[in-house]
């Protein structure tokens, strides 16, 4: 991930007018992500061009057909015509490709939607917004002919059949498609208008907050950040299976899911984005990395090197101490808030986002550490004006109490800990891995292989796990996926979280039988 030829301008900020100032000069994405958009955009550029090269076949076929009053050859103009057919056939091809391939994988994503437990939750909204995709009155009358008067063939199944074999229209797919980004532009507008209310509510809880003592007055000070913050919304039919309620960059872009805006739940949209603002207005270090490619102009990029209590890079995708500065930002977000809306089995305090991280914060909490101590940590911004030796003093004193409550090095093993849970919830999600009784009590007709996994070096932070991963070859009609196959894609799982977690992660693996 290194970024050649960028140089680190400054580090802000020396105040926030800096900041947004420079954050503004970074954004270059800041648009919802609608479904099958990309596909739409190339479909209606694309059938533009092809009639364009249509007409000038036929302006080239009248010269042909009277080759006596043209300037041209008749091998010059077949030539030409030649070369523009082929050039509209290319152009048909990619914009099928782009209009079909997502609602191929918007298919296939349905069909595990309904296999797993796990993403029973969503179910009611994806169908809701598959009726409303497939539902207007000559969609309807149109996909009749395929699936019956009554729609009783209509599965997911057959629509992937029907789709990838060409039988239904890119026609059809880009009509669907409109629909559902018109239905899309409708959810943007009320999106809106709700987050401009937000912004007030959550400014109005954050200065009750400093006044009454709880929050530090860095956090008020920093409200102002947060007027051009941008709120855009990520359209569920685009990633059906992601958990993901919102999400927060460095220049002050904010996504939400759009399935969030059901009615039964606005209140849990309203804490989502007090948790993501609560990201922006987190103690900052912003590295500016400046690229001039020529003379009159240059290209930014902003990183924020802490933001809250995480810690960052520009060239690692390492992030540490996340697990601790996203149970801050929800312990604060559902107390600003007072949101206690998720009442499902899996909830802790009224919130299903970051359980875990939240209970280990609450067990710190109880065995003595300091309220004050986190948030002063949390808000704390690190600027060039500040000495050096002054710089992240209430950091500092955060990993002291933590160390005197755990032990030495207490707050790296913390850090080791969630990185082992990492690595167990990224894996046990794609892969049949397991720990050694689960490995035993599994029929011997599985291969096994043994891992060994340590994360950190230290004597006293020092995680260790062993894992087993189980696997026979499968096969998926066209071909036949080896035991071997398998296991080089768990390797490849974990080289991406070596380089998502610094190093910090080492593993070993062998094969048992």
């Amino acid at each position: 991930m290194q970024h050649e030829n960028w140089s680190i301008r400054t580090q802000v900020p020396e105040s926030d007018a800096v900041y947004i100032k420079e954050r503004k000069n970074s954004r270059r994405f800041a648009s919802s992500r609608v479904f099958a958009r990309v596909g739409m955009q190339i479909y209606e550029r694309n059938k533009q061009d092809i009639e364009h090269v249509q007409q000038q076949n036929n302006e080239l076929q009248q010269e042909l057909d009277s080759v006596g009053h043209s300037n041209l050859s008749t091998e010059s103009i077949q030539s030409r015509i030649s070369h523009n057919t082929k050039l509209i056939e290319q152009l048909k091809k990619e914009m099928s490709e782009f209009i079909r391939a997502p609602f191929l994988r918007m298919v296939q994503n349905l069909e595990q939607l309904f296999i797993y437990d796990k993403f029973e939750r969503a179910r009611g909204f994806v169908m809701s917004e598959i009726q409303q995709m497939f539902g207007a009155s000559g969609i309807r009358a149109e996909l009749q002919k395929h699936f019956g008067n009554d729609f009783s063939q209509f599965t997911a199944s057959n629509l992937y059949g029907k789709i990838a074999d060409g039988s239904i229209s890119d026609d059809l797919l880009f009509a669907v498609a409109k629909q559902h980004s018109e239905h899309v532009q409708q959810q943007e507008e009320q999106l809106e208008q709700f987050v401009q209310q937000t912004k007030q509510e959550f400014k109005q809880a954050v200065k009750e907050a400093v006044t009454n003592g709880w929050l530090p007055q860095e956090a008020e000070n920093a409200l102002s950040r947060i007027d051009d913050v941008t709120v855009c919304l990520q359209d569920k039919m685009e990633d059906i299976l992601s958990s993901k309620l919102g999400d927060h960059s460095d220049t002050g872009k904010i996504t939400v899911s759009n399935e969030q805006l059901q009615p039964k739940l606005l209140t849990r949209l309203r804490k989502t984005i007090f948790h993501e603002l609560l990201h922006e207005i987190a103690g900052k270090s912003i590295n500016i990395y400046t690229k001039q490619d020529n003379p009159l102009s240059s290209v930014h990029d902003l990183l924020s090197r802490k933001s809250g209590v995480v810690v960052k890079k520009y060239d690692s995708w390492e992030m540490k101490f996340n697990w601790l500065n996203e149970a801050i930002t929800e312990w604060l977000a559902v107390r600003l808030s007072g949101y206690d809306d998720d009442q499902q089995e899996n909830a802790y305090k009224g919130s299903t986002s970051y359980v875990d991280e939240r209970k280990e914060l609450d067990r710190l909490f109880d065995n003595g550490l300091l309220e004050q101590v986190v948030t002063s940590a949390y808000f704390e911004n690190v600027n060039t004006n500040i000495p050096s030796e002054e710089r992240n003093q209430h950091f500092i004193q955060l990993i002291d109490q933590v160390n005197a409550i755990e032990g030495r090095s207490g707050f790296m093993k913390l850090e080791h800990e969630f990185i082992m849970r990492d690595v167990e919830r990224t894996l046990y999600g794609r892969y049949l891995i397991c720990n050694a009784d689960t490995a035993r009590s599994i029929s011997a007709d599985y291969n096994q292989f043994e891992i060994n996994v340590q994360v950190g070096r230290g004597k006293d932070s020092t995680i260790q796990k062993k894992l087993f991963f189980l696997a026979q070859p499968i096969d998926v009609g066209t071909e036949i996926i080896s035991v071997e196959e398998q296991f080089k894609s768990v390797e490849k799982s974990f080289l991406y979280l070596q380089a998502v977690h610094g190093g910090k992660l080492h593993f070993e693996t062998r094969r048992l039988h």
